[in-house]
């Protein structure tokens, strides 16, 4: 919902956003592309005579293509590298639905979580938000997004995918972008003594990256990830998307988007970052999903006392309004706290951004807690029936200044018994080792390692020159000497898993040899001629100079850091250093003197 603006002002405002050096929101333009050629295939499931993936196969080498991806789950597709001619030919065909060319799809870019505060997140004792780890909701959330920290300590990340090229890796796709991590914290980060604390506190988080370290990606890669989750959806309850395209459309990821709520997935949708109406942005627009707007909250406080000064932006919102950069309209469902909001990043660290993909994991969280535990949807009603309680639980306590008809309600988690979350659930090990090394044989004792609700179950580890090992002690001896990467991963009995790295350096490194280096001054006093030199700023990066040895340039020669020597006769000499360090290294140096 948002307030109409004079041309001119709306002109300066996408200057402004365009010129923000952190990004504040992100769509995809119906004008942007993904690269030439590839395109989504929807097959159609009442004509499929084998598999999704040989009816792919078989259609794809027919025309000469590139199969790309196969999507089983949340549709019957695939998508593949055509040329215009071959994705008309299989338009034809009566067993495709549909044939989409692909689309790029960024984040919507951008604290205590104020925003956790202004939906009374502190004030539900079942929460029990104290800065204590003891309590985690038993919630599965899939972050389908730019990737999340795996490693963030503040975060209970479980599962993480790549699907940036439209087909998933398992076990890969950290964050490079930090949208993602941003959008996981408010979700789910753990309530200890650091950092932000999510809405649902320790929920276990699912990496789903199809965006870039750009944050952009393409519809086929969203596809992929939704699919990816639709194989879980046993064990994940919601999923956020703080992502989508204005004026764009997929009948494929429509269609993906329903069978993951027939299955019994919540889907969040962020409204879109552009002063629109949300009925043109997609996903924002498709009838099963909950579409949040982003309302500015500066002090965590209801009330609209808290100004109209930001901490983050250099735009002025007043406290408790709809946050100018929002979407708005009858698609939008509910709003929560978008601008300013303080949560993780992605390389362990933690950021201050906004946008409509910062309130829409806040509902995220609270349809965790709604689905935690024993409550988990299974059908599509029940699916439809969290997003009818999060509306009706939240209160009217902000001003909608969109003049658009609609006030949309604030999300309020703070009634212990509409949200009643079921806690528990393991909590993952903690990974820790010291090593030591004599020569190239070194030894490993992880047994340091930690699990708060259970026991280590196993050790595996990677000695960083291709070897591996197992146990709460190992040893390995290396080929050469250097310095390795060496990771342990240690699994608890519930099946948790939790990795550490460290640099472990075996055997003797190579020795450097000296630098020599000496300064002189030479005198003439009635008929003597000396010099005295001075070697002692010669140096040894890994060790000490063991002795110096002088050769004057006149047949005379010296020891030690500093000489005093007497020359017959005026002229220029040739004077040479030479220094051995305490390994029998050396370093010469030699200049030519001067003799008064």
């Amino acid at each position: 919902m948002r307030r109409r603006t004079p041309l001119l002002a709306l002109l300066v405002s996408a200057l402004a956003l365009l010129m923000t050096p952190t990004p504040i929101h992100a769509s995809v333009s119906a004008s942007s592309s993904a690269e030439e050629g590839s395109y989504i295939v929807q097959l159609n499931p009442g004509k499929l005579r084998a598999a999704p993936r040989a009816t792919a196969e078989d259609q794809v080498n027919q025309l000469d293509g590139t199969l790309v991806g196969v999507y089983e789950h949340a549709f019957k597709g695939y998508t593949a590298r055509l040329t215009p001619a071959a994705a008309e030919a299989l338009r034809k065909n009566p067993n495709v639905l549909t044939v989409e060319p692909d689309a790029e799809v960024v984040a919507f870019p951008q604290t205590t979580p104020t925003g956790v505060r202004r939906i009374f997140g502190p004030s539900n004792p079942n929460l029990d938000i104290d800065g204590v780890d003891d309590v985690r909701i038993d919630v599965d959330v899939a972050v389908v997004d730019t990737g999340v920290d795996f490693d963030h300590p503040d975060l209970n990340v479980v599962a993480r995918a790549n699907c940036t090229t439209g087909s998933c890796v398992n076990n890969s796709g950290d964050d490079d972008n930090g949208h993602g991590s941003h959008v996981a914290g408010t979700v789910g980060a753990i309530d200890n003594t650091i950092g932000p604390v999510g809405v649902a506190p320790g929920a276990r988080i699912h990496g789903v990256k199809v965006l870039n370290s750009a944050g952009s990606g393409t519809l086929a890669a969203i596809a992929a990830g939704i699919d990816w989750v639709v194989a879980r959806a046993s064990t994940i309850e919601v999923i956020n998307l703080s992502l989508g395209c204005s004026g764009c459309s997929s009948s494929a990821i429509s269609t993906a988007i329903t069978n993951a709520v027939n299955a019994g997935v919540v889907v969040v949708v962020a409204a879109g970052n552009s002063s629109a109406n949300a009925s043109s942005f997609f996903p924002a627009n498709h009838a099963d999903v909950i579409t949040v707007s982003a309302m500015t909250d500066n002090d965590g406080l209801p009330g609209g006392q808290g100004g109209s000064t930001l901490s983050c932006r250099t735009e002025t919102d007043q406290d408790d309004t709809l946050a100018s950069y929002s979407n708005y309209g009858t698609t939008v469902e509910i709003t929560a706290p978008g601008t300013c909001i303080y949560s993780t990043w992605m390389n362990g660290g933690y950021n201050t951004i906004s946008g409509t993909s910062m309130a829409s994991p806040h509902v995220a969280g609270a349809a965790g807690i709604l689905t935690s535990g024993a409550n988990k949807p299974t059908t599509r009603a029940g699916s439809l029936a969290v997003r009818t309680e999060l509306i009706a639980t939240g209160n009217s306590n902000w001003t909608d200044d969109s003049t658009d008809g609609v006030k949309e309600p604030l999300l309020d988690v703070h009634d212990a018994t509409r949200f009643p979350p079921t806690t528990g659930g393991n909590r993952p090990p903690t990974a820790s080792f010291t090593s030591s090394c004599t020569q190239l044989a070194c030894s490993f004792n992880g047994s340091g390692s930690s699990d708060p609700d259970g026991t280590i179950a196993s050790y595996a580890w990677n000695f960083g020159d291709g070897s591996t090992g197992t146990g709460a002690t190992a040893t390995h001896t290396y080929g050469t000497a250097g310095t390795y990467t060496v990771t342990l991963t240690v699994t608890d009995n519930a099946g948790a898993t939790a990795s550490t790295t460290r640099q472990v350096t075996a055997g003797t490194p190579a020795n450097q040899p000296p630098v020599a280096n000496f300064t002189q001054t030479c005198q003439a006093i009635l008929f003597w001629r000396y010099c005295n030199f001075n070697g002692s700023s010669s140096s040894d990066a890994d060790g000490t100079i063991a002795s110096y040895a002088w050769n004057f340039g006149d047949g005379s020669t010296g020891t030690g850091a500093t000489n005093q020597h007497f020359y017959s006769s005026a002229g220029a000499k040739t004077v040479t250093l030479t220094v051995t360090d305490n390994l029998g290294a050396t370093g010469t140096i030699t200049k030519t003197v001067a003799v008064p």
